[in-house]
């Protein structure tokens, strides 16, 4: 395939030559798209912590607390008995069954609630653990990754189909560090004539070749030749912003989440202790942490 073929067949590639006005653009927006995946980077890494820290039971301040809470629990039970007598006198109580099942809750929860918030933690844990991400690169250098074309990498393998899949071969933890003003010179490629041509019309409306060239005094800045990367400007600085913004969002909501969590453990202790008539703050209050953990998940 000649220079010419190569060009027309692959026209959506060789779109860009180097120009003054371009040069500048496409090294600032890199180094834009870069501080927007150090940011994505950072919360990425926040998200994490965050899920790190639900298991907050199992930490020794928590387990601590809650021991010290349980003599207060007992105490506001015997409260609770002396309602319900009170209320048994009275006449009051409407529902005499549902007694015995509230006093077996109370119970469960003193004793069983850490070791069931731990299992309910770890079946979380896996859950999140399915979609994490596991590689070396994050997920920001990830979608940058996809978003960048390599030419040099497309003319040494001849622009086989494998290449064109690939897209190129730098590693995807580094794909921040390329010269997004790189631009390839035509002695330097196994295919010269594609890359110091560029397809022109003539005066008929025909395809012709036009020569690329050094520009004036020899500056790059002034040259005339395709730059090294094809990068998917407007579809990446979406792809980046977007992520920023759901990473950020889903930080608030899991830091909310946690602080509620942590809120209905310690509330449900003290309310099973006092609800022993009709059991409804009780099952409201197990409702809303399986709810919160299902949230997570």
């Amino acid at each position: 395939m000649d220079a010419f073929e190569t060009l027309l067949q692959y026209d959506d590639l060789f779109t860009t030559v180097n120009n003054p006005f371009l040069y500048p653009l496409r090294f600032l927006g890199w180094w834009i798209l870069r501080i927007l995946a150090m940011l994505i980077t950072a919360v990425e890494q926040a998200v994490n912590t965050l899920f790190q820290n639900i298991d907050f039971f199992n930490s020794p301040e928590a387990s601590a607390l809650f021991q010290q809470l349980k003599p207060v629990a007992w105490g506001l039970m015997l409260i609770g008995i002396l309602l319900l007598f009170y209320s048994l006198m009275t006449n009051r109580l409407k529902s005499k069954a549902q007694i015995p099942f509230n006093f077996i809750c109370f119970f469960i929860i003193m004793i069983g609630l850490p070791s069931f918030l731990s299992e309910l933690n770890s079946l979380t844990n896996t859950g999140i653990d399915t979609f994490k991400n596991t590689s070396e690169a994050t997920m920001a250098q990830t979608v940058m990754d996809n978003a960048v074309q390599d030419l040099y990498y497309y003319d040494q393998n001849n622009f086989s189909p494998e290449a064109l899949e690939n897209h190129n071969a730098i590693p995807t933890d580094k794909i921040e560090f390329i010269n997004p003003v790189e631009q390839i010179r035509p002695e330097n490629c196994q295919n010269p004539d594609v890359f110091g041509n560029q397809l022109g019309i003539d005066s008929n409306g025909n395809y012709q070749l036009t020569q690329l060239g050094d520009g004036m005094f020899g500056w790059e800045l002034l040259s005339s030749y395709y730059y090294r990367y094809k990068i998917d400007w407007i579809p990446l600085f979406i792809s980046l912003i977007a992520m920023l913004v759901a990473f950020v969002f889903s930080a608030i909501k899991i830091a909310k989440i946690t602080f509620e969590l942590a809120y209905n453990v310690y509330v449900l202790l003290f309310v099973s202790a006092v609800d022993m008539t009709s059991g409804e703050r009780t099952k409201r209050g197990c409702s809303e942490i399986l709810s919160l953990f299902l949230v997570l998940v």
